[in-house]
């Protein structure tokens, strides 16, 4: 097998959303998480938000199960994580010098701000999840 065919694989998906409230990232995005990963034969078994500023948020969802690297950038695509992260991540994948680690990372923050926990966030998603998850089965 040629180097460029090298599988990457991860059970973290890693999303970016800028320019966006809390409540726009659950209701347009994040709560279609279970049905998604549904899709993948996989479910969401964890999660945590990361705040900067109240229109820059990561959300880290852990998944019970690897997931091809390919897969993960459609995911996060479909989860409407940034589109230039998830563009250059889709390059980055196929890539044969490119570690797991250089191309599914979270962006350094250009301001250097820093991302703080958000753990009421990720509690309320965690709820939704687990309702949508019984909705999936």
């Amino acid at each position: 097998m040629s180097s460029h065919h090298v599988t990457r694989q991860d059970s973290r998906l890693l999303l970016d959303y800028d320019d966006m409230c809390l409540e726009q990232i659950i209701r347009l995005h994040v709560a279609r998480a279970p049905k998604v990963a549904y899709v993948w034969s996989a479910r969401v078994v964890g999660v945590l938000v990361e705040m900067r500023d109240p229109r820059h948020w990561h959300v880290t969802l852990q998944l019970h199960r690897r997931v091809d690297g390919r897969e993960i950038c459609a995911i996060q695509a479909i989860l409407g994580s940034d589109w230039a992260r998830e563009l250059h991540n889709v390059m980055r994948c196929h890539a044969p010098a490119c570690t797991l680690r250089q191309w599914n990372e979270y962006w350094a923050t250009s301001d250097g701000g820093k991302y703080v926990v958000h753990r009421q966030a990720s509690r309320q998603l965690k709820g939704i999840w687990e309702d949508a998850e019984k909705d999936v089965r």
